[in-house]
């Protein structure tokens, strides 16, 4: 049994993870990554009886050289999130200063430079400092309990975390860190996935288990996080895909499926025969999948963007 780390409650372990299985589903998933592989530690998994929140054991995030060796793939940065689009809308009209936490390549900080806003941003990887450096952009290789060495107070607008809370190892005193580097009447940003995403009943995701991921959320869980804050939290949740739609991609993760490419009809025949050639697979997806939707959460997407307000 052991202490939650946002609600401090007690908490049960549910699976054991060992390393190397974690290492190479990694590298099923990421055909591009190249050896010498990174040292991992075996895991466990444990959910706290309270938020619901599910924790690693131990919290340990991965190394330098796990992050420097899976952002070596072309697959790891996503060219494009939703939260980026919506966040932007709410400040772009204001003389805002942003700091990005976790700024990883700078591809956010390039649409806030494209929509005239400020922006700074740090990350603990240095790879990821220097290529937004070579953009042009502001970046320095600082963890978050350094943020005080940016200078000018190191007070800003609005502060985002795009699924960086999910990495931290103290993710309660690392939020707490930031929030006191929030102005007043500022804003404080998280996006993060929303467990249980649709895949995570019939897919072994390794990103979503330790080193990579050391937390995964539910909105009672970042409730807890925004009370211990003393901040209400608002929630705009990603739009969830359709039943067919979410059926075809968790059995493309489940079964190392490559991309469907084509035109239309020839994607529809082959979508269709992948799910004939897997009747018992497609069946338990299916049903998972229904069971989600009938869920008293609703249908939602699988990351949530967190908002909030310091008064």
């Amino acid at each position: 049994m052991s202490q939650c780390p946002v609600c401090k409650s007690n908490s049960l372990g549910f699976e054991v993870i060992p390393g190397s299985k974690v290492l190479d589903s990694i590298i099923n998933l990421f055909d591009d990554l190249r050896l010498p592989r990174p040292k991992v530690l075996d895991y466990s998994l444990l959910k706290c009886s309270e938020c619901e929140l599910i924790f690693s054991n131990p919290m340990k995030a991965g190394s330098d050289e796990f992050y420097s060796w899976i952002c070596n793939s072309h697959y790891y940065y996503p060219p494009e999130r939703w939260e980026w689009g919506a966040l932007i809308e709410l400040i772009k009209e204001k003389n805002k200063v942003v700091l990005d936490v976790g700024c990883g390549s700078g591809i956010f900080l390039e649409k806030l430079t494209k929509h005239g806003i400020s922006g700074v941003g740090i990350d603990s990887n240095l790879g990821s400092v220097l290529e937004c450096r070579s953009k042009g952009l502001t970046a320095e290789c600082l963890p978050i309990n350094l943020l005080g060495t940016l200078g000018n107070g190191s007070k800003f607008d609005v502060i985002t975390l795009f699924h960086v809370l999910e990495h931290l190892e103290d993710p309660r005193e690392s939020i707490a860190s930031l929030w006191a580097h929030v102005k007043s009447g500022g804003l404080l940003a998280i996006s993060i996935p929303l467990s249980p995403m649709f895949f995570e009943e019939d897919w072994w995701d390794p990103l979503n288990r330790p080193p990579h991921h050391l937390t995964r959320w539910n909105l009672k869980a970042l409730n807890a996080l925004a009370t211990f804050l003393g901040a209400k939290a608002e929630f705009v949740i990603e739009p969830c895909n359709g039943l067919i739609q979410r059926v075809a991609s968790t059995m493309q993760l489940k079964h190392s499926m490559p991309h469907i490419t084509g035109s239309a009809f020839n994607r529809k025949l082959r979508l269709i025969f992948r799910l004939i050639v897997r009747p018992i697979s497609t069946v338990k997806t299916l049903l998972h999948q229904l069971q989600r939707d009938n869920s008293p959460q609703g249908v939602v997407g699988n990351s949530v963007l967190v908002l909030l307000k310091k008064l």
